[in-house]
């Protein structure tokens, strides 16, 4: 079961629009985004029908077990009763949908979605402008008395991700470091020394970013367009 929402998480996370590294790859390589997420889709989609139909088959070899019910009900319950749940809390996320439907620029996407659910967040949970820019920076927090729900609760925030963040400085600085030093600047270098700078500059990339992505098993597909 792990396997199979990772895989999913996986596959959103390189397919998406708003996504940082298929931003990040699409950005550095100078390809337009929807096409960066076009040519990915040749060895993505391959890839997640074939573990689909893996983890469908072993789901039904291993199929038998039981749920917890009891478990399901008290995390439901708390969930109900700290938070105020509706249909229309889905708005959001369609949002996001209509926004990879069509085509617009990841930034604007990016800022109508965090709006919309900046404004729902204010109209149905009540929570004032102050508390919502502390969560956006620091991270919800909340005490349900329930050991199972904090821990899905009490997360993210910008500052959670200041490690990623400054990785991301460094990785630019070394970039730069790297085009500057094959004299790339001021003049069109030929593909043979972009694909040595661009290796370069992504190894250090990796290594700095190892602890982070390793759990997340992301891949890039950087390509470069004469």
């Amino acid at each position: 079961v792990v396997g199979a929402v990772v895989s999913g998480a996986w596959l959103g996370d390189k397919m998406s629009p708003l996504s940082d590294t298929t931003n990040l790859a699409s950005g550095v390589s100078k390809v337009p985004l929807y096409d960066h997420i076009h040519s990915m889709q040749y060895t993505t989609l391959p890839a997640a029908v074939v573990a689909m139909i893996l983890f469908t088959i072993a789901g039904l070899y291993y199929s038998g077990g039981s749920m917890d019910l009891a478990q399901q009900k008290l995390i439901l319950d708390t969930l109900s009763k700290h938070f105020n749940i509706n249909i229309l809390l889905i708005l959001p996320a369609i949002l996001v949908i209509l926004i990879s439907v069509f085509k617009l620029p990841s930034l604007l996407g990016m800022g109508l979605a965090v709006v919309v659910s900046a404004a729902f967040a204010m109209v149905f949970q009540g929570v004032n402008f102050v508390d919502l820019m502390n969560y956006a920076f620091n991270g919800f927090s909340i005490e349900t008395g329930v050991s199972i729900v904090d821990p899905m609760l009490n997360r993210g925030g910008v500052l959670s991700m200041s490690e990623l963040l400054v990785t991301f400085m460094v990785a630019s600085v070394s970039c730069h470091n790297v085009y500057w030093y094959f004299g790339c600047f001021g003049k069109k270098c030929s593909f043979k020394i972009y694909q040595e700078s661009y290796s370069i500059s992504i190894c250090h990339f990796s290594i700095l970013l190892c602890r982070e992505l390793l759990n997340s098993w992301r891949t890039n597909s950087i390509y470069h367009c004469n």
